[in-house]
């Protein structure tokens, strides 16, 4: 005689093959369970399911009475399939039912399940006709806040900052010929600054960036702070270039724009340095 327990965990796992699947775990827990309870048939779990699934389908035309009496017959035939009761004789659980309430022992708890089943699809044979029910979903779409132009940020950083690091851009010696002038605002309280350009030449992208690099003096100045990189656009009187530091910069000594391939670089040879802007 089986306990309860395993009964009721059995009749718990058939249903969820039934309706979802298993796991692999519980599939292996119910194949030893079907071992214990070789009375046991799994696929009418199986059935039942897919005839009130196939209930809940909704269809163009009423199915012909002819054939839901058919079909309902053949769903009580198959649950009700050949079965020994307790004194081993063969029947069907709905023969059965009168000998085994002179028992002490009650049906097991999966024939009430598939019975419930049965019942379920029967009732949508005569109930009303399934309606569909509009549902509205309501969709929640992130937007990030949307920064102000970078000429408006510096202005209110330069309001704002009490204490700010200003110097202006000075061409290295390679790139004296130029006609280049801006300047370079940081503030270390915020950690924000911005570059301002004017006559800078325009570059392609595709082939290379500019890349601004930031010594500070408690850091190594072998290994100044990347800035990050930007481009400029052609025919652009002036250009201001928001600072996009990689590391917090604590106290910053000298500015630096070098000219890097596409997406820039981890370590500058600083063959291209163009413009410096020293703190004084």
């Amino acid at each position: 005689m089986h306990s309860q327990g395993t009964e009721d965990r059995l009749l718990e796992l058939l249903c969820q093959r039934a309706i979802e699947g298993l796991s692999p775990g519980e599939t292996g827990e119910l194949r030893i369970l079907l071992k214990a309870h070789p009375e046991v048939d799994p696929e009418q779990f199986d059935q039942a399911a897919a005839w009130v699934d196939l209930a809940c389908l909704k269809t163009e035309s009423e199915m012909p009475a002819a054939l839901q009496t058919k079909i309902a017959e053949q769903a009580v035939a198959a649950l009700a399939g050949p079965v020994k009761d307790d004194a081993g004789r063969s029947g069907n659980v709905v023969a059965m039912d009168a000998r085994r309430a002179t028992t002490r022992r009650s049906a097991p708890a999966w024939f009430a399940a598939a019975a419930s089943l049965v019942i379920a699809f029967a009732l949508w044979m005569r109930g009303p006709e399934i309606r569909e029910v509009p549902v509205e979903v309501e969709r929640i779409v992130e937007v990030a806040p949307q920064l102000p132009p970078p000429e408006q940020r510096l202005a209110s950083l330069e309001q704002q900052a009490a204490e700010l690091v200003r110097s202006s851009w000075q061409l290295t010696d390679d790139y004296a010929d130029l006609a280049v002038d801006g300047a370079v605002v940081w503030s270390a309280q915020h950690q924000e600054g911005y570059m301002v350009f004017r006559g800078l030449p325009a570059n392609d992208p595709a082939q290379n960036q500019y890349q601004l690099w930031i010594f500070d003096a408690t850091r190594d100045e072998s290994f100044p702070v990347d800035g990050g990189v930007f481009d400029m656009p052609a025919d652009a009187a002036e250009v201001v270039v928001p600072i996009s530091a990689g590391v917090p910069v604590r106290e910053a000594t000298l500015f630096a724009i070098t000219r890097e391939k596409s997406g820039g670089v981890v370590v500058s040879d600083r063959e291209e340095l163009m413009l410096v802007a020293s703190v004084n």
